[in-house]
């Protein structure tokens, strides 16, 4: 959904709307969109900051909470601005309805640029983020089809979520849209 790795709020909301009901590339959303081949968990390993044009930062808020009624459970990569305390600071990460992933390191301690909660742009000091996983020097896929160690973010730890949640659902399909119970 990023073009040029530089996205905004409007080319956020597509992306979601297109997990919600799928459409063909050069169909029209609104009247191609399919629900029945919607997502079980999409994956946000973004964030969405004040250059991209999230402002304010409950710009995002409705449209996840609309993917996460309609049963597809969100996670999100709670940020790479640690170590300080208060540094889950984006959409969608600090939203409370969505499952925001910190990064451990290869010694399962938290890694030093794992943002960390608790989230206080709205005075809620809720605790973010909700679960951490593997985020440090990880070996990942690259786009040319091949494979590289050294990468590390919160972006690597937040597919592992994404991947556990879909095997759920592999396993146990009655659990799709269970959003709450698979948490």
């Amino acid at each position: 959904n990023l073009a040029r790795n530089l996205g905004n709020p409007a080319v956020y909301l597509n992306c979601l709307q297109f997990m919600l009901a799928p459409y063909p590339q050069d169909g029209d959303p609104l009247q191609a969109g399919d629900p029945s081949r919607a997502a079980h968990v999409i994956n946000n390993s973004w964030i969405c900051d004040f250059k991209e044009g999230c402002t304010d930062p409950s710009v995002l808020h409705d449209i996840v909470q609309t993917v996460r009624a309609a049963g597809i459970f969100v996670a999100g990569g709670a940020g790479n601005d640690g170590p300080g305390c208060s540094t889950v600071t984006y959409p969608p990460a600090i939203y409370d309805i969505t499952f925001s992933v910190g990064a451990t390191t290869r010694s399962d301690g938290i890694a030093d640029f794992c943002s960390r909660g608790p989230v206080v742009f709205d005075g809620s000091g809720r605790l973010k983020p909700d679960l951490v996983a593997p985020g440090a020097d990880i070996r990942s896929s690259t786009p040319d089809g091949g494979y590289a160690g050294g990468w590390s973010g919160t972006s690597m730890a937040t597919p592992l979520v994404s991947a556990t949640v879909a095997l759920i659902v592999s396993a146990a399909p009655s659990l799709a849209g269970q959003v709450a119970t698979i948490e």
